[in-house]
């Protein structure tokens, strides 16, 4: 009788730990999906757009993806922009301006420096190039930084 109680009491400790395991497995993924890759590359840029040129439009280089994350991050270090301004980053697969390119949403800038998230609406994949748009629809604005597709 004592020897199976024994038994069983290893049993639940052995099904504890297997259990502690798997929550610590699913934490760890949870935290490696929401956060920016390590590795990831910082794409630096340096955009000025005039509405008079290219209708206030720039693209970056091209940057491959290295994840399938839904948004990307673009950091801007310095620029001019101010509130009144109507500057916005998006990401396209293609340095064109068009629909059938564009991946993530025309997002705003609205100050000097600050980090900005376009999400896509398209699917990405790891590998595929992708490059950033500076859009103003006011005034000459210039902004430099970097940013992770």
């Amino acid at each position: 009788m004592v020897s199976q109680k024994k038994k069983k009491g290893k049993e639940v400790i052995i099904m504890l730990k297997k259990k502690l395991v798997q929550v610590t497995a699913a934490a760890m993924a949870a935290t490696m999906l929401f956060s920016v890759p390590a590795m990831a590359k910082k794409n630096f840029f340096s955009f000025n757009v005039k509405t008079s040129v290219n209708d206030g439009e720039a693209f970056s280089a091209g940057n491959p993806k290295n994840d399938a994350e839904r948004q990307a991050y673009v950091v801007t270090q310095d620029s001019n922009i101010i509130s009144t301004d109507a500057f916005y980053y998006a990401v396209f697969n293609y340095p064109k301006d068009t629909a059938r390119y564009q991946y993530a949403y025309h997002t705003k800038m609205s100050s000097r420096t600050g980090t900005v998230h376009p999400q896509y609406y398209k699917s990405v994949t790891a590998g595929q190039t992708m490059y950033l748009q500076a859009d103003t629809d006011k005034y000459i604005v210039w902004a430099d930084g970097y940013w992770f597709s």
